[in-house]
């Protein structure tokens, strides 16, 4: 029997894979904020452009070396950086950087740079595995890229003496 409109709605349902990596602005609050290393798991030819930025309503606690995005009181702010994935596959690399204890989570970005936009939803990696394996304490990005042989902070500007 032929579709009747009148009598039969159509049915479209396009699927959405929440899971699949988003292109867009993504909130980096701990080793990504640094654009060399940035750069390195992207494989860019150039640093990335990173933009400052905050999230309201979460709070960092360390899981090891490393901080953990978690929910938090309405007043909580984390300060971090933002960086516009364009590529499926730089999507792709982020999320196999950060493991499986954090996942892509959407967020609402405010940027503190001044500039426009102020606002744009866009994702983040929030830590997903067990809480009782997180510690209260800071992240020291200097300090971690020192440990890591990839240099420190020049002049108030993030730069890394790793070479490929």
């Amino acid at each position: 029997m032929p579709h009747q409109p009148w009598v039969e709605p159509e049915q479209h349902q396009e699927t959405v894979d929440v899971l699949a990596p988003q292109l867009g602005p993504y909130f980096c609050y701990g080793t990504l904020m640094d654009p060399s290393l940035l750069s390195d798991i992207l494989g860019l030819a150039d640093k990335p452009k990173l933009r400052p930025a905050k999230l309201v309503g979460y709070s960092l606690m360390l899981w090891g070396q490393y901080p953990a995005l978690v929910d938090d009181s309405t007043e909580a702010v984390v300060e971090g950086m933002v960086y516009d994935v364009e590529h499926k596959k730089h999507a792709q690399r982020l999320i196999e950087y950060e493991t499986q204890m954090y996942r892509p989570s959407p967020c609402l970005i405010r940027f503190t740079d001044g500039e426009e936009p102020a606002e744009v939803t866009g994702t983040t990696f929030k830590y997903v595995g067990n809480p009782a394996d997180l510690n209260e304490g800071h992240f020291d990005l200097e300090l971690w890229l020192k440990r890591m042989g990839r240099g420190g902070i020049d002049g108030g500007e993030l730069v890394s003496t790793y070479e490929d």
